[in-house]
């Protein structure tokens, strides 16, 4: 969000897949962000970067002759799969927090190198962060649901948790005291509701080449369009 203070020569607005902006040629009735965008780009002076597909520019182009005008195309190569492997080591750890789930060297290595394969229409290294993305969405669906009192201690943990962290990144130490001290018990109470429903401690579940075999055995039996 640009703030209403910000001189519009020192803002650099992305946006990603640019063409969603714009209703499509075919769909005259869809909303349409062109005047918005043409407005924000002659009047106000912004700086203004777009990720598009060639073949999505030329149509764009020829619907919105300014908007050749004022997207000036360069042709960015996409990375080889060593390349694309380093990429992926790098989202790492994003990933796997947010899907709750590990990946294993071998997956990340056989996304890299197997994806070209299966999603032509993308480019590394976006298509082997989308099967990995895809691999670790399957994987975390087949995990059983905990009771629903496991699942609210874990939640008031993590309430706790973010408190505490809270409190010691703003020097409340008497606060980070009484948090430390809520989190403790938190814990022991959730290792007694585990014991009562037999479940052992959580451990996150584990992305392996066979995870991403299978989402690429789905796409190939059900093409994948993104």
């Amino acid at each position: 969000m640009v703030g209403s203070r910000a001189n519009p020569s020192e803002v650099i607005l992305l946006i990603d897949e640019v063409q969603n902006l714009f209703a499509s040629p075919s769909k005259a009735a869809a909303p349409d962000g062109t005047k918005i965008v043409e407005r924000a780009l002659l009047y106000n002076g912004i700086q203004c970067v777009g990720t598009v597909n060639a073949s999505d520019y030329h149509e764009r182009t020829e619907a919105a002759p300014w908007f050749g005008k004022y997207f000036r195309a360069v042709y960015v190569r996409s990375l080889d799969q060593e390349a694309t492997l380093r990429v992926l080591l790098a989202r790492k750890n994003g990933l796997e927090a947010f899907h709750q789930v590990t990946y294993t060297a071998e997956a990340l290595e056989f996304a890299a190198h197997s994806s070209g394969s299966y999603l032509p229409a993308r480019s590394l290294p976006a298509k082997a962060v989308e099967l990995l993305d895809a691999a670790g969405s399957l994987v975390k669906l087949r995990q059983a649901a905990p009771p629903d009192e496991v699942a609210e201690a874990e939640r008031r943990l993590k309430f706790i948790a973010h408190r505490l962290e809270s409190a010691i990144a703003n020097h409340e130490f008497e606060k980070a005291r009484h948090y430390s001290d809520e989190e403790r018990k938190e814990r022991e109470n959730l290792d007694v509701l585990r014991v009562k429903h037999h479940l052992s401690a959580p451990s996150a579940a584990v992305v392996g080449r066979d995870d991403i075999e299978q989402v690429i055995s789905r796409w190939s039996a059900y093409p994948y369009c993104p």
